[in-house]
């Protein structure tokens, strides 16, 4: 008896601590989520410095702070395109609300996030993982 006991209280134990990490692993998600649109938003608004428009492209490409030179220019077309087809240049105010995950990361799938927003009064839907470019809905 006190042996399954002990086996019941382990295994307790383990799913507990489990459920621990995965709540932690999708906090950390939906607040990398945030930041990366916060980021991308940034250095599309009006008087945006070089350097931030640089990062935005970045983050918007693969969530990176930094790409190479070949992969920089291929993201670069990219995003200009992007965001003028989704009239995001020029920003004048933004704000970046709840994110959500969407599909859970395993193994080497990363989480999907969808982060809920507006820009200059028009609401938006972005959906972001791991390496991959930004989706976006209006």
């Amino acid at each position: 008896m006190k042996k399954v006991v002990v086996v019941l209280a382990l295994i307790a134990a383990v799913w507990g601590g489990k459920t621990l990490i995965d709540a932690t692993g999708a906090k950390m998600n939906r607040e990398e989520a945030q930041n990366r649109v916060k980021i991308v938003l940034t250095g599309l608004q009006q008087g945006a410095s070089a350097a931030q428009y640089q990062t935005a492209i970045c983050m918007w490409w693969d969530g990176s702070y930094a790409l190479g030179q070949e992969e920089f220019r291929t993201a670069a077309d990219a995003f200009d395109a992007w965001a003028r087809d989704r009239r995001l240049t020029n920003l004048q105010r933004f704000d970046v609300g709840e994110a959500v995950v969407e599909k859970a990361g395993h193994a080497l799938d990363s989480a999907i996030v969808v982060v809920k927003g507006s820009v200059d009064g028009r609401s938006f839907l972005a959906r972001g993982a791991k390496g991959k470019p930004l989706t976006w809905e209006q």
